[in-house]
């Protein structure tokens, strides 16, 4: 199994229900952009450098209103080549538009699925202190013993 990281937007107010996927694993990246209706019906594909996909993802994220980012698994042994298992998860990530009309139902479900961790780090919790009395040993040693209700 090999950690991809995908990035997948997609634009419902667009008659064509564009979507523009970035997939990076490692030092190899494949956009894919397509739609289900109109011109761009279909999808089409291609390889970049992980930092042209990056750096082309920075010019599209602004013109998607929806965007979704995971680290994923990909099985690349059952496809003879690591293009093979790309094009493989872009296809399902396509066919997730097309089956369901456009729309982004079940693409949480189905980046889930294949979810690993999430690319931000996950906030660990903190290591538990003792309670500080400190400020309850100083505030009783300021009690002065000629009080009346002092013990």
């Amino acid at each position: 199994m090999l950690t991809a990281e995908i990035d997948v937007l997609q634009d419902p107010n667009s008659p064509h229900m564009k979507i523009w996927v970035l997939l990076v694993a490692g030092e190899h990246a494949w956009i894919m952009f397509g739609g289900v209706a109109g011109s761009i019906r279909g999808r089409s594909t291609y390889a970049v450098t992980p930092k042209e996909g990056r750096n082309k993802l920075a010019t599209k994220i602004h013109k998607y209103p929806s965007h979704w980012n995971r680290s994923i698994l990909m099985d690349d042994q059952v496809y003879p080549s690591l293009e093979g298992a790309m094009d493989a998860v872009m296809q399902e990530v396509a066919d997730n538009f097309v089956i369901n009309g456009g729309n982004d139902w079940g693409i949480d479900a189905l980046l889930n699925e294949r979810r690993v961790t999430p690319l931000r780090p996950i906030p660990q919790p903190s290591i538990p202190q003792p309670p500080d009395h400190s400020r309850l040993e100083a505030a009783l040693e300021s009690i002065s013993a000629n009080a009346p209700w002092a013990f």
